[in-house]
């Protein structure tokens, strides 16, 4: 495609469409005009201060095909490598390093997916998609890769020539696929429990306890325990069944399942609406902050979508966040509804073992027959131009990801719903011109994978909540805890749970919706849903801040409150056992005093939080890593849940440290060693005086740009490393996660913030850290981490006027003809 920069004498026609469509520029905005091929009409786009762009267009075409075009100006290395992710070509840029990961992706079989996508996608929003596909090439058109991104270049560099292949829709299709697979973590927890119990026999069990529904809240019963009152942390619940005792599955993957948004299982997200009758306007406020393992640039592009004449040919008046290489947006607003995602967590994929031929290892059996394997013949290629070649696997339930190598004549194949469903597309489209709550679950009947909870609210003053995708159910004997026999078709399932049973929620009497990663429904509920995902101590926390607030009339100020909340509610039942101990070692007698001073909250400052933690990275250590061995224990709520529940019993396996063969350790000296170790981790990373001591100085956000901010490739380029110190927490409201085996670095964060309130939409408040760019020369590649380490927002305005007040550039696109 040309793109032609056109003479002053053109300026004048510009102006007339500026005048024409958008509140006209002042004198101090630089404007440039710029021609591509494909365009219909003129389009506006207007960038703020932030670099944040708002289009308009007169045809949905051309709103696609800009919002393709912004997005590959600012984010095309993301796409590029998010490319080369979904079609498990990553060997070609990083080399042997990414060759597991790319046998995993290639086994799933995305472009097949995609393929079949393509055959079910509505033709007008297949036209669209194709509108986005034009628009990502019209800014390659034309450029060398170094003038495409920076790290083009650095890889020339490097004596590696990467080209720059024109984007397809198989590109876009296949993305979504593999955010599907993000969210739809449970053959991993299959494999996690199944190592478990193997390795820990009874134990294994206790440390799988089910979801306190006696002190935790679930979604769909808002306000059904009064957090008004005081309430302990110790649960009455029972431990979880098992249906079958684990074989031995000592597995040799498939390559190596590392999902989209890190390794990092039980990834959550924040989200909550408050009806009008609790605010200060009489509408609703909502909020919403995605959980996602750490990255740089952010896994979200904000961005505004707006028709210059609202019809039904181009319906759309759109701001939100989306994903760079999907049209339309993820999260946010239109006219009339808002509405926030979080992972409902849904145990949508089992694993099945298969009996293998062992005079034909290409066979496995299904129903008292051999069955031939699909083979398929995958080609890998490396940055030096060498090839390897291997055999994948698919069977009835889906493709072989492992081979039990203590018996080679066993695999693990796949099930998966998202193997079941037509196109991802056209759900995404069908919401974003919702207007009520019928068409926004009508938007909802569509949507397949991933289940995710949604919140809703609308400017009638509605709130609402539902839990769209395909749920199986699953057969009599069957719970998905623990692979199944796949010899015949006993396991399969049964169908999927029907749309109209599934969870939903409209204008409940308490007035509010909490939705964080807690139990969805009750014991009640018919269809199993969730294997225990999170064990509610955000969503806790949240009602608790909304049952309390002083006045019970929540403004957008309480709603940053609670979406900042720093809460550490480990501290109620961990002090009070530590303030039990008789404590004679002098070490721990300051450090327990020293914890005395604190006000329960894990601010960047605070000293406190800065020991307690290491308290608790040192109880993780001492109590349960030495039990799971190479399973390594999070910071996260299974392990808060854990210990709130043993901590007060003394005779338990759990606390005697395997390390000492020699000694038996009690609960007291565990919590007492602990202390000691935490105090001289302390001391040993920030000094001898405590007082200078500060949690963000340990609890560092990395945001790391790929492959140049690590050391893949030999090497860390600075410039691709963005660093924050953070307060916060696992298992807070502000979730900031670390796992044990990297200590009190974040892994899992806030991966962007935003409140709404429904009666002004130009006074919603967002943030999208590091920045809105993914080049590191640009002002907007980190311009907003320090704002979002302090839960601190900007404005994110929604009408033309508001907009206009924070215009700082405007790009105009004209059809080349």
């Amino acid at each position: 495609m040309k793109i032609k920069y056109w003479p002053l004498s053109f300026f004048l026609l510009i102006l007339i469409f500026l005048a024409n469509s958008v509140p006209s520029t002042s004198a101090q905005t630089r404007l440039t005009q710029l021609s591509i091929e494909g365009l219909d009409a003129p389009v506006k786009i207007v960038y703020n201060d932030f670099g944040v762009p708002h289009i308009y267009a007169e045809t949905a075409h051309d709103l696609f095909m800009a919002q393709g075009y912004v997005e590959a100006s600012d984010r095309f290395w993301q796409m590029e490598w998010w490319r080369h992710q979904s079609a498990g070509r990553l060997s070609e840029i990083v080399g042997e390093s990414a060759f597991e990961q790319d046998q995993f992706y290639r086994l799933l079989n995305f472009e097949a997916m995609a393929n079949r996508a393509i055959e079910y996608t509505d033709p007008l929003h297949l036209a669209w998609l194709d509108a986005y596909v034009d628009g990502v090439n019209a800014y390659l058109s034309n450029k060398s890769p170094d003038q495409v991104a920076i790290e083009y270049q650095l890889l020339a560099e490097r004596g590696m020539t990467l080209e720059v292949e024109q984007w397809t829709r198989q590109d876009t299709l296949r993305w979504l696929y593999v955010q599907a697979l993000g969210f739809s973590e449970n053959f991993r927890v299959e494999l996690a429990r199944a190592e478990l119990i193997e390795r820990t026999g009874p134990l294994g069990a206790l440390l799988l306890p089910a979801y306190p529904y006696d002190i935790h809240p679930v979604i769909t019963e808002p306000g059904a325990i009064d957090y008004r009152q005081s309430q302990v942390l110790t649960s009455q619940t029972i431990l979880p069944s098992i249906n079958s005792s684990p074989q031995s599955l000592q597995l040799d993957l498939v390559g190596e399942p590392v999902l989209p948004f890190g390794d990092t299982i039980g990834r959550g997200s924040n989200a909550w609406v408050i009806s009008g009758a609790l605010t200060d306007t009489g509408l609703p406020y909502s909020a919403n902050d995605p959980h996602l393992s750490i990255s740089n640039p952010s896994v979200w592009y904000e961005i505004g979508l707006y028709c210059v004449e609202v019809n039904e040919a181009c319906p759309f008046e759109l701001s939100g966040f989306s994903q760079p290489g999907v049209p339309g947006i993820y999260l946010g607003n239109n006219r009339y509804i808002t509405w926030g995602l979080t992972n409902a967590g849904v145990d949508v994929q089992d694993l099945y073992i298969l009996q293998r031929n062992p005079n034909n290892l290409l066979q496995y059996r299904y129903n008292n027959e051999w069955r031939d394997f699909e083979v398929r013949e995958e080609t890998f290629i490396f940055p030096d131009g060498t090839r390897q070649q291997i055999q994948l696997l698919d069977s009835v339930w889906g493709p072989v990801i492992a081979e039990v190598y203590q018996n080679k004549l066993q695999a693990l194949a796949l099930r998966w719903s998202a193997y079941d469903g037509k196109t991802p597309l056209s759900p995404l489209f069908n919401l974003l011109s919702a207007t009520n709550w019928q068409e926004f679950v009508a938007a909802a009947e569509s949507y397949y994978a991933p289940v995710m909870n949604i919140t809703y609210a609308d400017v009638q003053g509605n709130i609402g909540y539902i839990m769209p995708g395909l749920v199986p159910i699953r057969a009599e004997g069957h719970n998905g805890r623990l692979p199944i026999d796949g010899s015949s078709e006993r396991y399969q399932w049964q169908g999927y749970i029907p749309f109209e049973e599934l969870p939903r929620l409209f204008n409940p009497s308490a007035g509010y919706i909490v939705s964080a990663n807690n139990a969805i429904v009750d014991q009640n509920y018919p269809y199993p849903l969730i294997d225990v995902y999170s064990y509610g101590y955000r969503a806790r926390r949240i009602e608790t801040l909304i049952q309390t607030d002083e006045d019970g009339i929540f403004t957008m100020e309480d709603m940053r409150r609670i979406q900042g909340d720093t809460y550490n509610q480990k501290i109620e039942f961990l002090m009070p056992a530590l303030e039990a101990l008789p404590l004679t070692d002098p070490i721990a007698q300051e450090a327990l005093a020293f914890l005395r001073l604190w006000d329960g909250r894990n601010d960047i400052d605070s000293p406190q939080a800065a020991l307690f933690e290491a308290l608790w990275y040192q109880l993780l250590q001492l109590a349960i890593v030495d039990d799971l061995g190479s399973v390594p224990a999070g910071g996260g709520d299974l392990e808060w849940y854990l210990v709130s529940m043993f901590i007060d019993v003394d005779a338990l396996p759990l606390w005697d440290n395997r390390n000492t063969l020699d000694i038996v350790e009690t609960r007291q000296d565990i919590l007492t060693q602990a202390l000691i170790e935490a105090w001289n981790q302390l001391v040993a990373l920030l000094g001898d005086d405590p007082q200078a001591w500060s949690w963000g100085a340990i609890h560092m956000a990395h945001f790391v740009g790929r492959p140049f901010g690590n050391d893949t490739l030999g090497e860390i380029d600075r410039r691709f490393v963005v660093s924050v110190p953070t307060g916060g927490g696992d298992s807070i409201v502000n979730a900031t996660g670390w796992t044990a085996n990297d200590p009190f670095n974040v892994r899992v964060l806030p991966s962007m913030r935003q409140i709404y309130s429904l009666a002004d939409w130009d006074a919603t408040l967002r943030i999208n850290p590091p920045g809105q760019s993914g080049d590191p020369r640009s002002l907007y590649y980190r311009d907003q981490v320090e704002m979002w380490a302090n839960v601190d927002y900007r404005i994110a305005p929604f009408s033309q006027e508001a907009i206009k007040a924070t215009t700082h550039y405007i790009l105009v696109l004209v059809p080349a003809s």
